[in-house]
């Protein structure tokens, strides 16, 4: 019985051992994704800055356009 019992508890706390390397690769694989999704999000929200700033330098192309014609 103890035996029996022994050998169970064995099994057990093998599988628990594999279980914890599991979790820890996946939290090493998971923390690898979090990086890259924040590096891409940083280098979008730098492009949608860059975006913007150049839009409104275009706009103030036009107003400035505009205004001079308007001036004349």
């Amino acid at each position: 019985m103890f035996l029996e019992y022994h050998q169970g508890y064995e099994k057990k706390r093998t599988a628990d051992e594999s279980d914890k390397e599991r979790i820890s690769d996946l939290e090493k694989t998971s923390n690898e994704i979090l990086v890259k999704t924040y590096l891409l999000a940083i280098i979008v929200a730098i492009g949608a800055v860059l975006a913007g700033i150049y839009y409104f330098l275009e706009i103030q192309k036009d107003l400035n356009c505009y205004f001079w014609f308007q001036h004349v």
